[in-house]
């Protein structure tokens, strides 16, 4: 346990680090976490015969770590389903919870010019960053900003031309995710 805690204080965009077993046995670096909550929220709900595997929460409200508040903090979180070393069988997970507000510092401490914005997606076009917080989590073709449709900038049907600003799309090493950062035009020149 004073293992993870210091792995959560080294890492100052790690919210809380969880570890699961198929038996409710489990330990966190927070000592708030409810155990059921949290294993309702899973994507897949944790069996012994799947073969693990990882997978990313989109945006959602914690209300596995921050049942005593109202109004649970939103988190990306970042599960890997445990396999024994013997035998292709899940033995739990581990879940590593980043909060989503930490991720928009880093983001917005960018110098951009004013009406610039950037998006954070998945690999299915989700929003794990959005310049608007009340629209991470949902699909960039349902999200419109600032008259821009984020599915068609990101799917490049959205001209640069017509609009007088400059789309800048990057997928992220290492990860399916793609960042696409706007440009107006007049920061630009």
């Amino acid at each position: 346990s004073a293992l993870l805690t210091n792995i959560k204080i080294s890492n100052h965009l790690v919210d809380n680090i969880y570890l699961l077993d198929f038996y409710g046995d489990g330990f966190s670096t927070n000592a708030n976490w409810n155990r059921a909550v949290f294993a309702e929220t899973l994507p897949v709900p944790l069996q012994t015969d799947q073969l693990g595997g990882k997978a990313v929460m989109p945006p959602h409200p914690a209300k596995y770590g921050y049942s005593s508040i109202s109004s649970p903090p939103v988190m990306i979180s970042f599960l890997t389903y445990l396999n024994r070393f013997t035998e292709s069988k899940a033995i739990g997970l581990v879940q590593v919870d980043i909060n989503y507000d930490r991720i928009a510092e880093t983001v917005e401490n960018v110098a951009v010019a004013e009406g610039d914005f950037f998006f954070l997606t998945d690999e299915n076009g989700c929003l794990l960053y959005a310049p608007e917080k009340k629209a991470a989590g949902q699909r960039a073709a349902d999200v419109t900003y600032q008259g821009f449709c984020l599915g068609d900038v990101l799917s490049g049907e959205q001209s640069a031309e017509e609009s007088s600003y400059t789309v800048r799309r990057e997928d992220i090493p290492g990860t399916s995710w793609s960042l696409v950062q706007m440009n107006s035009d007049e920061m630009l020149h």
